[in-house]
C-alpha cells in the first residue's frame, strides 16, 4: 500500500501543477481567500517542511506542529506563476526521500510513536483533497476517485481521529457508522477507554451515508453527506471533530 500511496501523491502533484500553470490566480472556492497559486504553495510547504521533518524524525521525538511551523514558515512563490514549479520541486524531493525510507521505520506521529508510512498516508490523503480543491477552481462538482476516497476515509479514521483525541478533543459519546453506498464499504468507529477504534459490532448512534467521495470530503470539512441521527449529542460531537479539518488543512 505504501508504494500505491506514493504513486497517488505523484499523480496528484502532477495534476495540481498542470492546473497551476493553466491559471495560478484563479480563486479556489473550497479555500476562501486563496488562489490556485496559494493552494499549491501551501502543499509545497508541507512537502518541503513538515512532512520532510517528520519523515526523518525518530519515534521518541516530541514535535509541536505549531512551534515547528512558526520557526519554519512555508515558502512563498516570488510570483503566482512560480507556484507550480515550487510544488513540483518540493514534491519530487520528498518522494525521493520517501522511496528511500523503510515504511516500518519508527517515527513520531500525531498519536505518538509510529511508523514512517503514517506520513505516506497523510500525504496521500492531503494531496487527494487539495487536487480536488484545485479542480474545483476550474470545473463544477469534481470528485475523488472511489479507491482514493475509500483509502482516505480509512486513513482519516486511523490517523486523524485518534490524533484529535490525543490533542485534547473530547471523544464523542457514541459510535458513528460511515457507509459508502457506491462501494458497499462500511466503517463503524466507536469510543473506548483505549480511544476511537473500528468496531463493526457497535450500534451506531449516527450514520453518515453517501458516495465515497462525498464522505471523504465531509470528513475534511468540504461536503455534507446524508446523516441519520438517533442521538443529537453524539452527532454534535462527531461534527465538531470533523470541523477540526477545515478546507485549508
Amino acid at each position: 500500500m505504501s508504494e500505491q500511496r506514493l504513486e497517488w501523491v505523484r499523480q496528484d502533484v502532477e495534476a495540481m501543477c498542470e492546473l497551476g500553470r493553466r491559471d495560478p490566480v484563479t480563486s479556489v472556492p473550497s479555500c476562501p481567500g486563496w488562489s490556485v497559486a496559494d493552494l499549491l504553495a501551501h502543499v509545497a510547504g508541507s512537502f518541503s517542511g513538515w512532512w520532510t521533518y517528520t519523515l526523518a524524525s525518530s519515534a521518541d521525538d516530541e514535535i509541536s506542529a505549531g512551534e515547528y511551523l512558526a520557526a519554519n514558515p512555508p515558502p512563498v512563490p516570488g510570483r503566482p506563476d512560480d507556484a507550480a514549479d515550487m510544488l513540483a520541486d518540493a514534491a519530487a524531493r520528498w518522494l525521493r526521500q520517501a522511496h528511500h525510507v523503510d515504511p516500518a521505520k519508527p517515527t513520531w506521529t500525531f498519536d505518538g510513536p509510529g511508523r514512517a508510512d503514517f506520513w505516506f498516508g497523510r500525504a496521500s490523503t492531503e494531496c487527494a483533497l487539495h487536487r480536488w480543491d484545485a479542480q474545483g477552481a476550474f470545473t463544477d462538482h469534481p470528485t475523488i476517485p472511489d479507491e482514493r476516497a475509500a483509502d482516505a476515509i480509512a486513513e482519516t479514521i486511523d490517523a486523524l481521529f485518534p490524533a484529535a483525541i490525543s490533542f485534547g478533543m473530547p471523544a464523542p459519546p457514541g459510535p458513528v457508522a460511515i457507509i459508502a453506498n457506491d462501494l458497499d464499504n462500511r466503517w463503524v468507529v466507536a469510543p473506548t477507554d483505549a480511544g476511537l477504534v473500528l468496531d463493526p459490532s457497535a450500534n451506531p448512534e449516527v450514520t453518515l451515508t453517501g458516495d465515497a467521495s462525498s464522505l471523504c470530503l465531509f470528513l475534511h470539512g468540504r461536503q455534507a453527506p446524508t446523516v441519520d441521527i438517533s442521538d443529537i449529542d453524539t452527532w454534535q460531537a462527531w461534527d465538531q471533530l470533523v470541523r477540526l479539518y477545515s478546507a485549508k488543512s
